[in-house]
């Protein structure tokens, strides 16, 4: 079955951000910290903003919501049941017009059962908030989601998927963030539904998808 994931996003540099959520109430979980050199940070520095039994945001269908400023100095316990939050990057070559980014969490090392998935953003970037468990991430670049002639892939812990390497699992706790993923695009499929290399010169030529 699927995983549980909950809207999830990047906020700029001033602190802005936008989110898609389904019309209704809901609650309001904000994580502010600067990650250690290992791309990790804490559970004590999740934030909680609005809940459901307190003050639930309420989200009308076709609009937006502005929520205004939002303070987080004091901060918060984390309660109990949080996802895992992931934030990381695709890499590769430049990302056609009429494709999109896709990363997709699979429980089986083999990537046949897709439990979760979000789209990247510009240059790459993905943020997903989803249950904690033991995932393998793969990043499908084309017009839709399922991989067909011309797609572009990548696996976490790949950088050299013809070479033989295996994709590694990512494992999450519960309130756990991980910003240290990153999937670089190693080979495309071809007319005749092959995985081959992409060549070295077209990887390394950029550094983000989309750029």
């Amino acid at each position: 079955g699927e995983a549980r994931n909950w809207p999830a996003a990047l906020a700029v540099d001033d602190g802005a951000f936008e989110i898609e959520v389904e019309a209704g109430e809901c609650a309001l979980y904000v994580h502010a910290s600067r990650p250690d050199a290992a791309g990790q940070a804490q559970p004590a520095d999740w934030y909680v903003v609005r809940t459901l039994d307190d003050e639930p945001v309420e989200i009308a269908a076709d609009s937006v919501t502005d929520l205004g400023d939002l303070d987080i100095s004091g901060g918060s316990e984390a309660p109990e049941g949080l996802p895992a939050l992931v934030v990381g990057v695709v890499t590769g070559p430049a990302t056609p017009d009429d494709s999109r980014i896709f990363v997709q969490f699979c429980a089986d090392e083999r990537m046949r059962s897709v439990v979760g998935q979000v789209q990247a953003g510009s240059g790459g970037v993905f943020v997903a908030a989803i249950e904690p468990a033991v995932y393998y991430l793969r990043a499908n670049v084309g017009p839709d989601a399922t991989s067909g002639p011309g797609d572009m892939l990548g696996f976490f812990g790949v950088s050299d998927l013809m070479g033989g390497q295996r994709p590694e699992a990512l494992s999450l706790r519960g309130d756990q963030v991980r910003a240290d993923v990153h999937l670089a695009l190693t080979a495309r499929v071809n007319d005749e539904g092959r995985l081959v290399a992409i060549p070295a010169a077209d990887t390394a030529a950029n550094d983000g998808t989309g750029e």
